[in-house]
C-alpha cells in the first residue's frame, strides 16, 4: 500500500520526502483531533474544577513520562544511525535492548515518584495549593499511563529509526488516543462514575496497545543479522549520552507540561483548566512542528552522519516550505473559527478568543523556525539547548508569576507565546551558527554553512 502511494506521489510530481513529511503530519492532525476530542468529552463530563484536576495530572504524569525515558527515546535515533553506518550488527541489537532497558527501569521510578508526589500532596492538605488526585484508585491509573507514555515515547522513536514513519506515526499519535476515546465515551454514555480514573484507565490501555503494536514490528522488520548478533553494549558512551541529552529533555519537558502546573499553583484549577484548552488548541501549531520534526530526524541523522550537509539541508528546506503553507492555513482558520472551537469545550471557554490568538501567535512562528532542537541534539549540542530551555522555563515561570494573578489567563497566554517564539528563533540561528544547518524557514534559501 505504501509503494503504491509513493509511486502515485512521484507521477504527480510530490517526492517522497515530502509525502512522507504529509504522511506523519496527516498521522499527527487524526492524533490531535482525537485528543481534542477526549478532552471535549471530558470537560463536558465533569465540573470545571474536577477537569482542572485531570489536566493538572495528566501534564505532570505526560512530564514523568518525557523525562522517565532518560533521553533514551532521542539517543536511539542516533545510535541506530551510527551503528548502521559502521554496520556493526552487535551494537545495533545492543542500542535497543539498552534503550529499552533504561526506559523500563526508569518508568518505574518515574511511576513511584508520582504516587509519592500525589500521597504527599493529600497529606498536607492543600498546603501546596497543587490540585492532584487524592483516590488510590486516580493515582494507580495515572501511573499506569505514565509508564504507558514512557515506553511508547521510546518504542514509537525505534520504530521510526528502524520501521520508518508508517509504524511510528500511526500507532505513536492515533493508536492509543483512539482507544481513549472509544473507551472513555462508552464509559461516560453508560454513565459510569469516576471519569478521572476511567480517563487515564483508558489512556494507558491505549499506551499499551501501541507498544505490542510498534514492538512486534520492529522485531519483524530487524534484519536476521541484527537478531542473530551477540549485542555490544558501548554502556559508557551511551550512557554519557544519556546524561548529557537527559538535562535537555528534562528542560524540555519541563517548558512543554509546565506552565499548567505554574498557573495552578498561582491562580486556580479553573484558570489551569481554561489554559489547558487553549493550549490545546493553540496546539495544532506545536503538532504541525513535531509531525514534521519527527519525520525529519532519523532521515537528518542519517544524511549528517554520512557527511551529506547539503542533502540535509535541501530536505530540511523542503519540508518547511511545506509547514509554512500548513501554518498559514490553520492561522485563518483559527482566526475565523476560533471561538467555535472553544465553545466545543464549553460555552464557558468561547469567550477565551483572545488568549487563543495571543499563544498562537508565538507557536506558529516558533514552527517556522524549524527542528532546531531536533538538530541540535543529533549533532551532539545537547548541552546548549539544555541552557537555553532552562533561562526559557525561568522566563516562563517569572512571567507566569508576575502575569497571570493580575492579567488572568490573557497574561499567561502572552508570556508564553513571547517566549516560545524567542526561544526558538535563538535556537535556528545557533544551528546556522554553529552546525552549519539551518532549520528554519528561512534555510529554503540559503544553502548549508
Amino acid at each position: 500500500m505504501i509503494v503504491r502511494l509513493a509511486a502515485l506521489a512521484e507521477r504527480f510530481g510530490v517526492g517522497a520526502s515530502l509525502l512522507g513529511a504529509l504522511f506523519s503530519l496527516s498521522a499527527k492532525v487524526l492524533g490531535s483531533v482525537l485528543g481534542l476530542l477526549a478532552f471535549a468529552i471530558a470537560t463536558r463530563s465533569m465540573p470545571a474544577s474536577d477537569f482542572g484536576v485531570v489536566a493538572i495530572t495528566f501534564n505532570i504524569a505526560s512530564f514523568l513520562a518525557t523525562v522517565g525515558v532518560l533521553g533514551q527515546d532521542a539517543l536511539i535515533i542516533r545510535n541506530w544511525a551510527e551503528t548502521r553506518a559502521e554496520k556493526d550488527d552487535g551494537a545495533s541489537r545492543g542500542a535497543l535492548i539498552f534503550g529499552a532497558g533504561v526506559t523500563l527501569l526508569s518508568s518505574l521510578a518515574a511511576a513511584l515518584a508520582f504516587v509519592l508526589l500525589c500521597r504527599a500532596n493529600a497529606a498536607a492538605h492543600g498546603i501546596w495549593n497543587l490540585p492532584l488526585p487524592g483516590g488510590a484508585d486516580v493515582i494507580a491509573s495515572a501511573a499506569v499511563f505514565l509508564i504507558g507514555q514512557a515506553l511508547l515515547h521510546f518504542v514509537s522513536h525505534a520504530a521510526r529509526a528502524i520501521c520508518g514513519v508508517a509504524v511510528s506515526e500511526p500507532h505513536s499519535e492515533v493508536t492509543w488516543r483512539l482507544v481513549l476515546v472509544i473507551c472513555f465515551s462508552v464509559a461516560t454514555f453508560l454513565g459510569y462514575e469516576r471519569g478521572a480514573t476511567i480517563f487515564f484507565s483508558a489512556a494507558a490501555l491505549g499506551c499499551f496497545v501501541a507498544v505490542a503494536v510498534q514492538s512486534t514490528a520492529i522485531l519483524r522488520r530487524l534484519d536476521a543479522t541484527v537478531r542473530a548478533a551477540a549485542p555490544v553494549m558501548r554502556v559508557r558512551a551511551w550512557a554519557r549520552r544519556s546524561a548529557s541529552i537527559l538535562s535537555a529533555v528534562t528542560a524540555e519537558a519541563a517548558s512543554q507540561y509546565a506552565e499548567v502546573v505554574v498557573i495552578g499553583l498561582v491562580s486556580s484549577s479553573t484558570v489551569s483548566a481554561a489554559y489547558f484548552v487553549v493550549a490545546r488548541i493553540a496546539g495544532v501549531f506545536p503538532m504541525i512542528a513535531a509531525g514534521f520534526h519527527g519525520y525529519l530526524s532519523s532521515r537528518f541523522a542519517n544524511l549528517f552522519y554520512a557527511r551529506r550537509q547539503e542533502e540535509a539541508q535541501r530536505l530540511i528546506g523542503k519540508v518547511m516550505m511545506l509547514a509554512a503553507l500548513v501554518v498559514c492555513v490553520l492561522g485563518l482558520l483559527l482566526v475565523a473559527f476560533g471561538d467555535r472551537l472553544l465553545g466545543l469545550f464549553g460555552a464557558s471557554y468561547a469567550a477565551e478568543r483572545l488568549p487563543l490568538l495571543a499563544l498562537s501567535c508565538g507557536l506558529a512562528f516558533s514552527t517556522l523556525m524549524g527542528p532546531g532542537a531536533g538538530v541540535l541534539l543529533a549533532t551532539g549540542h545537547e548541552l546548549f539547548y539544555s541552557r537555553l530551555l532552562i533561562v526559557s522555563i525561568l522566563a516562563r515561570t517569572l512571567g507566569l508569576a508576575l502575569l497571570t494573578p493580575t492579567y488572568g489567563l490573557l497574561g499567561a497566554a502572552a508570556v508564553i507565546g513571547l517566549v516560545v517564539a524567542s526561544l526558538s528563533a535563538s535556537i535556528a540561528y545557533y544551528c546556522r551558527k554553529r552546525v552549519g544547518i539551518d532549520p528554519s524557514i528561512v534555510g529554503f534559501f540559503l544553502s548549508p554553512r
